[in-house]
């Protein structure tokens, strides 16, 4: 239902079958279109997930959209797939026997909140009230419209009670804790990267654990920073478990929970990040702040992030190796990053230039090659 009605062109075609029959569906439409190449939002979706296995069944590429590695400017496009289907190579040498790689200039893009406020809020009608056109759709969330007004009511709520009662907490904690705090973000509680590609079954699981790691094994005078994702703030709060688990693993006084504080400040004043996998992490390295991981994510590579275990991560956090930081990262951004956002049809353009246009990219026009095109011995 949401696909008819954002996607109105005259050869779309609407699946309105059951979902044991889309495997089947969808198989046939290939073979019969002669269809060599699949675009998607995210392949973890009911949906996506068998429309990955029919494509490799058929030899189909499929070719994957999601938001980007590095934000905000940024959204991602992978063939095969993103993070754990990601493709993208784990071995530190790949990255050192690069020679040079063209960094491309990043626009920053006008804030787009209000976009992505309205397409939310028409997503949800248009969602609720599809099921009467497409009544065994099974989508991947709720779709109750009201439910999620609720929910972005609470978020403003606690976005202004968290700001005025946080007010003076980030100028405590890097002025009285410089290097010597440790950052733990938080993911939305439904997040591809907790529930399919980390060993947690909730984020409260994930919290538990880095708090019972920090306790026995953290130097004394450290503290431990939770932040809230700032999508997640309507959803769910932590702060009743926090405060529990520090009196059960008697860290009472040591342990933080915050929601909006300055994210850059705060990663340049840590002593390093855990996290189970999020675009924190990315932002972290290239600020060259320790990184541990407990999750699949597709950074997690020796030299970039610690590779020793958790509790030995408080004591030794381990160093980032600067030069394989920047090929990473230069090497992701030629490759699969593209600048711009998915909320402004036709994105605005700026100095006469637009920032993004996803019928041209789908066209293979303007899409920079895989590295792997070119050799990593000519690659200026």
């Amino acid at each position: 239902p949401l696909f008819t009605f954002f996607y109105k062109r005259k050869n779309s075609v609407s699946y309105r079958g059951r979902p044991g029959e889309w495997s089947d569906y969808l198989k046939s439409k290939l073979k019969k279109w002669e269809i060599d190449r699949i675009y998607l939002f995210g392949d973890m979706r009911f949906y996506h997930q068998i429309a990955c296995q029919v494509a490799k069944d058929c030899s189909v590429k499929v070719c994957v959209f999601e938001e980007g590695y590095f934000r905000p400017y940024y959204v991602t496009l992978e063939e095969g797939g993103v993070n754990g289907r990601s493709s993208i190579p784990r071995d530190p040498e790949f990255y050192k026997n690069i020679k040079a790689v063209s960094k491309r200039k990043s626009i920053p893009i006008p804030n787009a909140v209000f976009h992505a406020s309205w397409y939310s809020a028409v997503y949800y009608m248009v969602g609720m009230l599809g099921f009467i056109r497409f009544p065994w759709y099974q989508h991947h969330r709720g779709l109750n419209p009201f439910s999620e007004a609720f929910l972005w009511i609470r978020n403003v709520y606690r976005k202004l009670y968290y700001g005025v009662l946080e007010r003076d907490l980030l100028n405590f904690i890097v002025t009285d804790y410089p290097n010597n705090y440790f950052l733990a973000p938080l993911q939305v509680y439904f997040d591809a990267q907790v529930t399919a590609w980390s060993k947690y079954s909730s984020i409260p699981e994930f919290i538990e654990e880095v708090i019972a790691s920090f306790s026995g094994n953290a130097p004394k005078g450290t503290l431990l920073v939770f932040k809230h994702h700032p999508l997640d703030r309507g959803n769910t709060d932590y702060k009743k478990l926090i405060k529990e688990l520090s009196v059960k693993y008697s860290c009472s006084g040591r342990i933080y929970y915050i929601h909006d504080l300055h994210l850059p400040t705060l990663l340049d004043n840590a002593r390093g990040t855990v996290q189970i996998n999020s675009t924190v992490g990315l932002t972290a390295l290239q600020r060259n702040r320790p990184v541990k991981l407990l999750g699949h994510a597709v950074f997690d590579i020796p030299g970039l992030t610690c590779q020793k275990s958790l509790n030995d991560f408080w004591s030794d956090p381990s160093e980032v190796d600067v030069e394989l930081q920047k090929a990473f990262t230069t090497y992701i951004g030629a490759t699969n990053q593209y600048n711009g956002n998915f909320y402004k049809r036709g994105i605005p353009t700026l100095f006469g230039r637009e920032f993004l246009n996803f019928e041209s990219i789908i066209a293979g026009r303007g899409q920079p090659k895989h590295i792997a095109d070119y050799g990593t011995e000519s690659i200026k």
